[in-house]
């Protein structure tokens, strides 16, 4: 069944006001929450009614973002907050992230593509035969850059071949998926 009403997000970026203070704008849904404050300081959040205009809710910015109104938090941090924490997890994480760590740490220069092809899958982005960003197949935010040797026919830049031998490779990193460099905006 589809809603009648259309979802609404509008996003306005941080602008000075005349006080030197900064606004930001935050609307989905109908309801929307507005920031006001120093941009390195804490600031108050009034939270109004799209219909109607007027305050529904004002808040002093908590120096936790959780203790924020549901509706004054971005979708980020609603994702954020329904990842479940609690000691077996955190132990159980850190187990699988030993894991591909170990897995990764088994690639070396001299290795073939075909080799890093068993732990990592290739990421979108500007790349060619002989450099290009990998991310782990089990965690897509974890990533590795590798430059490599062509095995034959060294020309062809845009042909990748499994024969290809590794010439370095990075130490693993964290970073967002190209496709999801939105997220990184909060």
């Amino acid at each position: 069944m589809e809603s009648r009403h259309k979802r609404r997000e509008i996003r306005l970026r941080p602008l000075p006001n005349i006080a030197g203070m900064f606004l930001l704008a935050y609307c989905v849904l109908g309801r929307g929450d507005v920031r006001s404050g120093l941009p390195t300081g804490r600031g108050t959040y009034a939270l109004y009614g799209a219909t109607s205009g007027s305050i529904v809710e004002t808040v002093a910015e908590p120096s936790v973002e959780c203790l924020l109104p549901q509706g004054a938090k971005s979708p980020a941090q609603i994702e954020d907050e329904s990842v479940p924490t609690s000691a077996a997890l955190t132990q159980e994480r850190t187990v699988w992230i030993a894991k591909l760590l170990r897995e990764i740490g088994k690639i070396k220069p001299g290795m073939r593509r075909k080799d890093l092809l068993k732990v990592f899958t290739t990421e979108g982005g500007l790349s060619n035969r002989f450099q290009r960003t990998y991310v782990q197949i089990e965690c897509p935010y974890i990533k590795v850059d590798v430059r490599f040797k062509a095995a034959n026919d060294e020309h062809d830049v845009l042909r990748e071949d499994p024969e290809d031998v590794i010439e370095t490779i990075s130490r693993p990193y964290l970073a967002w998926s190209v496709a999801d460099q939105r997220r990184e905006k909060r």
